[in-house]
């Protein structure tokens, strides 16, 4: 198994630059029940987590020490 993770600052720059039309929100996970999630709008973090049956973690990201 490898773990994967993406810079913090970078994945929301990546993010934010999709066209918010097309894309509402990204879920980084894999097969546990803990994800990564972006969205555009907050109110949709807990509709999304509990359509999954998922809770967040910042497993799936890292912040770059400067």
């Amino acid at each position: 198994m490898t773990d994967i993770q993406q810079e913090e600052d970078e994945l929301e720059r990546a993010f934010t630059g999709l066209d918010a039309s097309k894309v509402h929100f990204a879920v980084l996970g894999d097969a546990q029940s803990d994800v990564g999630l972006l969205t555009r709008r907050e109110e949709d973090r807990a509709f999304i987590l509990r359509l999954f049956g998922a809770v967040e973690t910042r497993r799936f990201k890292f912040k770059r020490a400067c």
